[in-house]
């Protein structure tokens, strides 16, 4: 279900107390002529995992109609939507973990019928007002409802009691702990085989210890995730959720986590596991999009550990295109090549990702920074963005042009390798460091020689250390770098975004939005 602005609902049952206590929400009432219509749900109130839209119905002793006869009456607690526009401050008083709809932070708040509504359903159904004291609010008041999903098993006559205070469902619900507000479905990008991918509903993310849920407002792509579609990527399993890259807003908190990290807007580290040593990552780390599932989808569940805030320059598209790439390139910039400033630079296949993180961070750095591509328009694109100039790789002697017009560079950024990477080391100074951080063309014969007998160290990168990602996230906010967004795509055209990575038709990052 949406509300009136077409948003995603975000249904949590409040009570009828807490409703009526805020006056933000109190207002609305009478504006409010919507009702949850289809599939009712039956049930008692307990904790289950499963949800659904619909109508509840619960159980109630009434202690007033005890004495005369057990009067049961199937009575339903129609569940209001209240469209409130209400911040994180409301939300959080009210013990809503709700994720928000929409920028203007409009949450949908579900209220059960009113005292009127009860007494009109007595007055149809048993021929008299409800007795003095019968309100749900009075047994609600006090705690928030779940909805709970239709019991297949149950009697198919089993019908609620209304009335007072026997409510030993509700009871043994309420005792448990709490409550989680519930969502629509969860859409997401999943692979179910080699090129075999489609946006499907799945099951929501539960936070486990340490953790936290975000809704994400956007995501990513890499090469990672075209590798593992076409089922060229280690450890594949299948179905997955693909996705590095992501930003959005923490929406629920699991044990062990502060609480006042709901609401906040961040972006999701995707290097877990990284270990204990700074110069490499240790034998449990892990790329955020497989095994875990990834961020191609509404919501995901990650230690809050993995998160950083989102930097107040950054709208959610930059902060989304951010994570692997910025993290990538900085470590293989200033961690690995130890680049300075005043240093010559060549980032090889400008246009890719990391690639063009490496020019925005070399250029932001003070270097001198000179490119290369096959597309004349990419390499216009990299010198509008702070490059010297650029070569067309394709040419076999664009080392000898590189040498003519710029000299030999300090620092070389590769990803690509193959059989083009032995004219790096010729474009490579004496005493030149070459970091890389990738293979798309395969494994290079190296002109073994020309390396020892100039110097050159080879430094190979992989993603970064925690400390590598506060020092890159720092590093953005301070130059006020932002990330070069190519193309843009809603998540049910997630199809065609990995079609443009396919092809290599993008300058920068492609984003795909949660709409």
């Amino acid at each position: 279900m949406a509300d009136g602005g077409g948003h995603p609902s975000n249904l949590a049952v409040l009570t009828l107390g807490e409703l009526e206590r805020d006056p933000g929400v109190r207002d609305v009432f009478p504006m409010t002529d919507r009702r949850i219509a289809g599939r009712q749900l039956r049930g008692r109130i307990e904790q289950t995992d499963t949800t659904g839209p619909g109508a509840e119905f619960t159980e109630f002793d009434s202690a007033a109609l005890e004495a005369a006869q057990r009067l049961r009456v199937r009575h339903t607690l129609h569940l209001r939507p209240v469209l409130a526009p209400v911040g994180m401050t409301w939300i959080q008083k009210a013990g809503v973990q709700a994720g928000l709809a929409a920028q203007q932070q409009q949450a949908l708040g579900i209220g059960v019928e009113t005292a009127e509504g009860i007494n009109a359903f007595w007055e149809r159904e048993v021929g008299q007002r409800a007795p003095a004291g019968t309100r749900f609010g009075s047994e609600l008041g006090q705690h928030a409802v779940r909805l709970v999903e239709r019991d297949e098993h149950a009697a198919s006559d089993a019908s609620p009691v209304i009335g007072g205070k026997g409510i030993s469902a509700m009871t043994r619900s309420l005792a448990s702990g709490g409550w989680r507000a519930q969502l629509p479905p969860m859409r997401a990008v999943q692979f179910t085989g080699p090129d075999q991918m489609s946006v499907v509903s799945v099951a929501d993310p539960r936070p486990g210890e340490g953790e936290v849920v975000v809704a994400l407002r956007a995501a990513a792509l890499n090469h990672r995730d075209v590798w593992i579609k076409t089922g060229q990527y280690a450890g594949l399993k299948w179905p997955c959720i693909p996705g590095s890259d992501g930003a959005g807003v923490v929406t629920e908190t699991g044990p062990g986590v502060d609480p006042a990290w709901a609401g906040r807007e961040v972006v999701i580290n995707a290097s877990f596991h990284w270990g204990t040593e700074e110069r490499a990552q240790g034998g449990q780390f892990q790329i955020l999009g497989l095994p875990r599932d990834g961020t191609l989808a509404e919501r995901i569940a990650v230690p809050v550990t993995q998160l950083a805030a989102r930097p107040a320059h950054l709208d959610w598209r930059e902060a989304a295109a951010l994570p692997l790439a910025g993290l990538t390139a900085y470590r293989a910039l200033f961690a690995r090549a130890r680049l300075q400033k005043g240093e010559r630079v060549l980032v090889s296949g400008v246009g890719g990702g990391v690639a063009t993180f490496a020019l925005q961070f070399a250029v932001a750095a003070g270097a001198e920074v000179w490119v290369t591509s096959s597309s004349a328009d990419k390499i216009a694109r990299a010198v509008s963005r702070g490059a010297r100039g650029g070569f067309d790789y394709t040419a076999a002697d664009w080392p000898a042009q590189a040498a003519a017009r710029a000299g030999a560079f300090d620092v070389i950024v590769d990803s690509a390798g193959g059989e083009g990477f032995g004219r790096l080391v010729d474009a490579a100074a004496p005493g030149g460091r070459i970091v890389f951080f990738g293979a798309t063309r395969g494994d290079a014969a190296l002109p073994v020689r020309k390396v020892f007998w100039r110097q050159i160290s080879l430094l190979g990168s992989t993603m970064g250390s925690p400390a590598d990602w506060t020092a890159m996230i720092a590093f953005v906010a301070e130059k006020h770098l932002r990330p070069v967004v190519s193309e843009v795509f809603p998540l049910a055209r997630a199809a065609e975004a990995f079609a443009l990575m396919e092809r290599g038709g993008q300058f920068g990052k492609i984003v795909v939005e949660m709409t």
